[in-house]
């Protein structure tokens, strides 16, 4: 089966353990950042699916992903991620005209509506960035820049 999608950086190795045949690729740079983009709306979808930390999580990864990747100031995104109210749609159109048009003005807006999305599913933002570094831990983050091309079930 073909995916072609950006993957954590230990799935690779947890699919070998486990014996399930596959193929990966690091990407380039001009690959790995559109695989980002795309992980950015695969992740908000599945969190508008299922609104549990996990998946919110999930969006906060990518959000460290791009932060890191373009060099951006941690205190500088935290400063410009102004919580607004909420919204699924808001989400998504920020995540959106981030992915078109990448600048440090429009991740930290992201963000801000992650931060938001914390209190629409009431739980703290420690509590999200501990299920953040759960997750990072037993599947690694992006920084690998693998993507899984084929899967053999």
């Amino acid at each position: 089966m073909k995916y072609n999608k950006l993957i954590r950086d230990k799935v690779s190795e947890s699919l070998r353990q486990r014996g399930i045949s596959h193929s990966t690729h690091t990407a380039n740079e001009k690959e790995y950042l559109e695989k980002l983009k795309e992980k950015y709306l695969e992740e908000t979808k599945e969190f508008f699916k299922d609104n549990t930390k996990h998946e919110l999580a999930d969006i906060l990864e990518v959000t460290y992903a791009f932060r890191d990747y373009l060099k951006y100031d941690s205190e500088l995104l935290e400063a410009l991620a102004e919580k607004t109210e909420y919204t699924n749609n808001g989400l998504l159109r920020k995540v959106k005209r981030f992915t078109e048009e990448p600048n440090a003005k429009k991740l930290g807006e992201v963000l801000g509506m992650i931060y938001s999305a914390c209190d629409y599913i009431e739980i703290s933002k420690e509590e999200l960035e501990s299920a953040r570094q759960i997750k990072e831990e037993a599947k690694g983050g992006l920084k690998k820049k693998i993507i899984l091309d084929e899967l053999n079930k």
